[in-house]
C-alpha cells in the first residue's frame, strides 16, 4: 500500500489537477476520458464549496501538511473510490454499504471512509514508514457498526486528538480493572491495553494477566451503545449443529462497546465453572511511544486453579489444603501442586499474541 501511495502522488500532482480544473470550469469535463474524468466529475461535485481553492492552487505538489487543500481533498475521495472499486481492503466496502444502508449518501459516505483513512497516509507520506493495513482495517471495523456521528466522535476522540502523546494518531491506552466476582479476598488485575485493542487482544490479555490457561470457551457479555442491546463476543462454538449467538471477538474492537458512557462489562471463562470477571474502564490514557502494550501494573492473589469446579470448589479446595488432616489433602496438592492463593506478582505477568 505504502509504494501505491507514493506513486499516487508523484504522478498526480497539482499540475495536472489544475489542467483538469481548467476544464470543468470551461464546462469541458466531460471531454476528459479515464483517471482524468474521474477527477473531473470529483471536481464539478465540489466546485460550490472549493472554486476558490481549486482556483488559487498553484503548480507545487500535493502538500499533506497544509491546513485545506482543495486537491487533495479529491485526490483523497478518488483513493478511496478506488479502494471500493477494487474491494481492498474488504472492510471498506462493508463500512460503505453499512452507512449507504443508513441512508447516508454517497458523497458522505466516502468523506467518512477518508477520514478513517488519511491519518494512516499522512503517516507515509510524513514519515516514509510503511502503511499500517492492519491499523487501517482495525478501524474500519471499529467504525461499521456505528452511526455517522459516532464515527466522528470516535475519530476526534481516538485518531485526531492532537493532545494525545504520539501526535495526532495516537489511539491511547485503557486502564482496566478485572475483578473475579464471588470471590473474598478480591482476586483482581489492573492493565493497560491499546484503546485500539480487540476483543480477541483483551481476552489475551486478561488470560495472561489472570493466570488462566486458555483451555475453555469464553465470551464478554457487553452493552452496544447504539441499540442498549446486550451481546456477547468472544469465541464462538466450533459446532455446526448448535449456535451460541456468540460473536466472533477478533472482528469488534473493544472501544465499540467499552467507553465513557459504557465503562462496565463482564467477561466468562470457562462456561462449567463459570469464572465470572468484572471488567471496568477506569481512565484513557495517551500511549508512551516507547512503551509496549499491554502492561500489567498492579493486582493480588493467584486467581484459582482450572477445573476446580468454579467458586464453590474453590473455596471447598481452600479449606481443604488449610486442613492436612482433611482426607482429601494429599490427592488435592497432588492436582493443584505448589499453589499460592495469596501469591501475585505482576513482573511475572508475560503477555503473548492471541495469533499464538
Amino acid at each position: 500500500m505504502e509504494q501505491e501511495l507514493r506513486e499516487f502522488f508523484k504522478t498526480i500532482g497539482r499540475g495536472r489537477l489544475k489542467k483538469i480544473w481548467q476544464q470543468v470550469k470551461a464546462g469541458k469535463g466531460n471531454d476528459l476520458e479515464g483517471e482524468d474524468r474521474r477527477y473531473a466529475d470529483l471536481m464539478e461535485e465540489h466546485k460550490d464549496e472549493y472554486f476558490e481553492a481549486f482556483e488559487k492552487a498553484d503548480d507545487r505538489h500535493l502538500d499533506p501538511d497544509a491546513d485545506t487543500d482543495a486537491y487533495l481533498h479529491v485526490s483523497f475521495h478518488r483513493m478511496v473510490e478506488q479502494q471500493l472499486d477494487d474491494s481492498d481492503p474488504i472492510e471498506a466496502v462493508q463500512l460503505y454499504n453499512a452507512l449507504r444502508g443508513k441512508r447516508v449518501s454517497h458523497h458522505e459516505a466516502v468523506h467518512l471512509l477518508a477520514a478513517v483513512f488519511i491519518p494512516f497516509m499522512f503517516d507515509v507520506l510524513k514519515t516514509g514508514g510503511e502503511f499500517d493495513r492492519e491499523g487501517y482495517r482495525r478501524l474500519l471495523k471499529k467504525a461499521k457498526g456505528r452511526k455517522p456521528e459516532k464515527i466522528w466522535d470516535m475519530l476526534d476522540r481516538e485518531v485526531y486528538d492532537e493532545d494525545l502523546d504520539g501526535g495526532a494518531f495516537s489511539e491511547g491506552v485503557y486502564r482496566l480493572r478485572i475483578e473475579l466476582e464471588d470471590i473474598d479476598p478480591p482476586v483482581w488485575r489492573r492493565i493497560l491495553i491499546p484503546v485500539g485493542a480487540t476483543f480477541r487482544d483483551l481476552h489475551a490479555a486478561i488470560q495472561a494477566a489472570m493466570g488462566w490457561e486458555d483451555a475453555h470457551l469464553h465470551r464478554f457479555e457487553v452493552r452496544d451503545p447504539n441499540t442498549g442491546q446486550n451481546v456477547f463476543i468472544g469465541r464462538p462454538l466450533e459446532d455446526d449443529g448448535w449456535e451460541d449467538n456468540v460473536r466472533p471477538g477478533w472482528q469488534y474492537g473493544i472501544a465499540d462497546f467499552i467507553g465513557p458512557e459504557t465503562p462496565q462489562c463482564r467477561y466468562v471463562y470457562d462456561y462449567g465453572d463459570n469464572w465470572t470477571h468484572r471488567i471496568r474502564l477506569e481512565e484513557t490514557l495517551p500511549a508512551e511511544p516507547e512503551k509496549t502494550y499491554p502492561v500489567c501494573l498492579e493486582g493480588e492473589r493467584a486467581c484459582p486453579p482450572e477445573d476446580v469446579g468454579g467458586v464453590a470448589g474453590y473455596e471447598d479446595l481452600l479449606e481443604i489444603i488449610q486442613d492436612p488432616k482433611n482426607e482429601r489433602y494429599e490427592e488435592i496438592l497432588e492436582m493443584i501442586g505448589d499453589f499460592d492463593p495469596e501469591h501475585f506478582d505482576p513482573s511475572e505477568v508475560v503477555f503473548t499474541s492471541p495469533e499464538s
